[in-house]
């Protein structure tokens, strides 16, 4: 806040920025829900081990600024919701662990050092965003992701499913290394209605071209 709105819709997030800073201390969990928060709205948080910690019920995190830490977002056992959301420069971005469930809508996830949405256990739903410049866009080791309207480039792998599950609809993955790999025929893959071209190795990687 500037200081001079009545209303919450007047504020300008962006510009006039509230940090919560880590201070490079790669034990500290910057934010930590333990407990259901109704809403995290409208902060950088920076700077620590896990940005936003949620272990327990669930928080809506909206507005908001995660960098320069060591997870970005990490769930586990709980709900977090993230919309509207920059996470950016950290070395993990978005990771979904046993039990987690992320929902990510309208956010960028970008130049964070291995993976922008990691689902090992947990479950994972994006829409309409954009996972650029990382070692891999979407990463399913267990669990499921489900990608819907989104733009995934620029990384080293757009796609990877190494197990659980992942379901691609409308999106485009182009520019990466490789678009969509898959480890095993038998990992379940569903894609549909996406573009998927420019890729510099290959396009895909253990899947057959639905087009």
């Amino acid at each position: 806040f500037a200081g001079t709105e009545t209303t919450l819709e007047q504020r300008n997030w962006v510009a006039n920025a509230t940090i919560l800073d880590g201070r490079g201390d790669t034990t500290l969990h910057v934010v930590s829900c333990a407990a259901t928060v109704p809403a995290l709205d409208g902060f950088t948080i920076r700077s620590g081990g896990r940005g936003v910690s949620v272990t327990a019920g669930s928080v809506a995190v909206a507005n908001c600024t995660m960098s320069g830490n060591a997870w970005g977002v990490h769930v586990t056992g709980s709900t977090a919701t993230v919309t509207n959301c920059t996470v950016r420069s950290n070395t993990r971005g978005i990771y979904v662990y046993t039990g987690g469930t992320a929902t990510v809508t309208r956010c960028v996830v970008e130049t964070n050092t291995a993976i922008a949405i990691y689902v090992s256990g947990g479950s994972a739903t994006v829409s309409n965003s954009l996972l650029r410049a990382c070692n891999s866009g979407v990463t399913t080791v267990s669990g499921a992701a489900n990608v819907a309207n989104s733009t995934i480039c620029g990384n080293v792998t757009g796609a990877y499913i190494n197990g659980g599950s992942g379901v691609f609809t409308n999106c485009i993955v182009g520019y990466n290394t490789t678009g969509i790999q898959r480890l095993s025929p038998s990992t379940p893959l569903t894609l549909s209605h996406n573009d998927v071209f420019g890729n510099t190795s290959a396009n895909y990687t253990g899947v057959t071209n639905p087009t």
